[in-house]
């Protein structure tokens, strides 16, 4: 299973509702079972949840999607079940489903724990001999109570809130598990052993005044890896280091639009809630999906644009017109041409064409509009640009229309790769596919000429150069 823009797999619930009366719901995740009749058998009605979730790592839980009139959640006590036993894609449906019910006034939101927490076991490979303070968690997400199995209910509390900065910084140190060879190659444009992080804590080396810029973002397993890189957090910021979560993809940043008619809850910012809660110093992002989202964290968070590093692509491949795949990259469209036309003459400018398409709910598009193509892309080399793509199933439509047009040449590229993109690396009118290696990809699942049209640009370079800003 693999990620989009995650991050990198994600959880997507979609929760259908019946008449609810009586004491309370229930609401019956995947792993909920024999906890969900326990408490059927007290008198609560359930929330029946479905559970998909997708190669990019988009969100959205949904909550009553037709508005029942006989249905109202306001003012309810919604209890969510927590297994003894489960995945990190289990624990992201329980926080979702936590944040879904807040958006809809749920009255209280309560966790009814199999056993204590700190007892809850993960089958992630990635989680195992992890710290996760759920607890914590749990208070930030909005539940206001937890009743362990057989014992009676305790009061969340949050972790003290704990402030990093320091005047003095001894050193500082690249760390990471998630992408080592983009680790690797920070570290050596700055002139620094790079380490995993078991590598650090190995050290035995006092981590006080130190910073540590923690290079974590989402694997194939987005929720694991994502869980992993909070634990990681809480013991670095836990032994006094200042953390910098400098993470090239941020996790879930699609879902950045609330929307109370359909229950779409906000989950960019829970995800930033769980990281900015355990007490980082700042964070860094390359190229959010949405750059408000940033406005989600109320610490410093610095966005690694990636423009200097396509553009020096571009500029080599003699690019002649952008092409935006929707009218919501238009803006970024021209951002690019104009960054290009500033080093060239006034007979050689960069155009720009923005293509309109129509996305579905479930992720795919098609496009509605392609007219006036032809007198900006004919005889030109045309590059059509997105911030991330899993299948590369719009690019390859976009890129067929832009052929049509009479376009000399076709390159697609996107900031983050966050799937296996075979759509626009089989696509004829494709001529050449790059990407910034801001996510870690298996190219061995490419074969033939699907590899000889890819290219992968490496962010380093401009990840480097924020390292260098605070450092100096």
């Amino acid at each position: 299973m693999r990620i989009l823009t995650g991050l990198l797999c994600g959880v997507v619930a979609s929760i259908c509702l019946a008449r609810v009366a009586g004491p309370g719901v229930v609401i019956q995740t995947r792993n909920g079972g024999a906890l969900v009749a326990e408490l059927q058998a007290r008198g609560l009605q359930t929330i029946m949840s479905s559970v998909q979730e997708f190669d990019n790592g988009n969100t959205f839980v949904m909550l009553n999607k037709e508005m029942d009139k006989d249905f109202s959640l306001p003012l309810q006590d919604v209890t969510i079940p927590l297994p003894a036993k489960m995945s990190a894609n289990d624990l992201m449906e329980v926080l979702l489903s936590v944040y879904a019910a807040k958006m809809q006034y749920a009255n209280k939101i309560n966790i009814y724990s199999e056993v204590p927490l700190e007892n809850v076991e993960f089958s992630d490979e990635e989680l195992k001999g992890a710290v996760l303070p759920l607890m914590h968690f749990f208070a930030k997400a909005g539940v206001h109570e937890i009743q362990v199995k057989g014992q009676g209910l305790f009061e969340t509390q949050p972790l003290p809130v704990r402030n990093p900065k320091s005047s003095i910084r001894s050193s500082y140190y690249i760390v990471g598990n998630t992408h080592p060879p983009l680790r690797q190659e920070i570290a050596g444009k700055l002139g620094r052993p790079s380490y995993t992080y078991e590598e650090l804590l190995n050290l035995n080396q006092s981590l006080l005044n130190s910073r540590v810029y923690l290079i974590s973002p989402p694997t194939l397993n987005a929720n694991a890896s994502f869980f992993q890189t909070l634990s990681q957090i809480h013991e670095l910021v836990t032994r006094g280091a200042a953390v910098q979560f400098v993470s090239t993809y941020l996790p879930y940043a699609r879902s950045d639009v609330p929307s109370f008619t359909h229950g779409v809850a906000t989950q960019g910012r829970l995800i930033a809630t769980l990281v900015e809660s355990l007490g980082i110093e700042g964070s860094a992002f390359v190229r959010p999906h949405a750059r408000q989202s940033l406005g989600f964290f109320s610490s410093p968070c610095y966005e690694i644009t990636g423009r200097p590093t396509i553009n020096k692509f571009l500029e080599a491949q003699g690019v002649g017109v952008i092409v935006s795949p929707d009218a919501g990259f238009q803006k970024d469209a021209t951002r690019y041409a104009h960054e290009l036309n500033k080093h060239r003459a006034a007979d050689n400018q960069v155009g720009v064409v923005v293509i309109n398409k129509k996305r579905q709910i479930d992720g795919t598009s098609e496009i509605v509009n392609a007219k006036g193509l032809g007198e900006e892309v004919k005889g030109k080399i045309a590059a059509i640009i997105d911030d991330e793509t899993a299948s590369g199933g719009t690019m390859a439509d976009s890129a067929k229309a832009v052929k049509a047009a009479g376009a000399k040449k076709v390159i697609a590229v996107v900031t983050h790769l966050a799937g296996h993109a075979k759509k626009a690396l089989s696509s004829h009118d494709i001529d050449l596919f790059a990407a910034t290696d801001t996510l870690p990809f298996d190219e061995s699942v490419w074969q033939g000429d699907l590899t000889r049209k890819f290219v992968k640009l490496s962010i380093a370079d401009e990840v480097a150069s924020y390292i260098r800003y605070l450092e100096n």
